[in-house]
């Protein structure tokens, strides 16, 4: 039995190890998907906008400044919302 324990142990601190694999970001139509390099010169960021929200306040990129931003853009086909015309 102190074996088993020992071997589950082992198992657990050996397996345990820092992954320093990133998640890709997609930039373009065809989903060529990118990684961050560390050395690279350039690096993955939102680009200057200046968006009126509902409440007529003022919404732009500095509002994330510093902040970690995943954003998902999702277009449903038309037929979806529009009803078809018999």
């Amino acid at each position: 039995m102190k074996y088993i324990v020992f071997i589950f142990f082992l198992s657990v601190f050996l397996s345990c190890k820092d992954n320093e694999r990133k998640l890709p970001y997609y930039d373009s139509a065809d989903f060529t998907p990118k990684w961050e390099m560390k050395n690279s010169k350039t690096f993955h960021a939102i680009r200057k906008f200046n968006l009126i929200d509902q409440e007529g306040e003022n919404f732009n990129e500095k509002i994330w400044m510093g902040k970690f931003v995943w954003q998902i853009f999702f277009s449903p086909p038309a037929q979806a919302f529009v009803p078809k015309w018999r």
